[in-house]
């Protein structure tokens, strides 16, 4: 259940930073207003990819494991080494990504971070 809910928090994080560019909103974070500069930065997309659809693919796949999982535990345990091995890939270019803003950017995004965090209890909750 708690992947379902961590899953879900993460696609909703994403949803508003997708719909936010695609309308063409100024994304305003709490701690200040560089959120929009972060995320529209050359390091909101990897590959080409917007950095929020990975995301947003990355929490609703752990959100449907989560889900079916309340209603089948077996599922849990059949892909609890990928499920691992995804969130932690997942938590390491989310670190990577605090890192560019501390470091190159200097600019702080709420929604990312709170997306790091999202991760990082994704991540535990594999672990445990």
């Amino acid at each position: 259940m708690l992947l379902a809910i961590l899953g879900l928090i993460g696609i909703g994080i994403s949803y508003h930073i997708y719909n936010s560019k695609a309308a063409k909103k100024k994304l305003v974070c709490i701690i200040g207003e560089t959120c929009g500069e972060v995320v529209e930065s050359r390091y909101g997309r990897l590959m080409g990819f917007p950095n929020e659809l990975m995301g947003f693919a990355f929490y609703g796949l752990f959100a449907l494991i989560g889900i079916v999982g309340v209603f089948n535990p077996a599922v849990i345990e059949s892909f609890k080494l990928w499920l691992l091995l995804g969130s932690l890939g997942a938590l390491g270019f989310s670190l990577l990504l605090v890192a560019v803003m501390a470091f190159v950017l200097k600019k702080w995004c709420d929604y990312c971070l709170l997306s790091t965090v999202v991760t990082i209890l994704i991540v535990l909750a594999n672990v445990f």
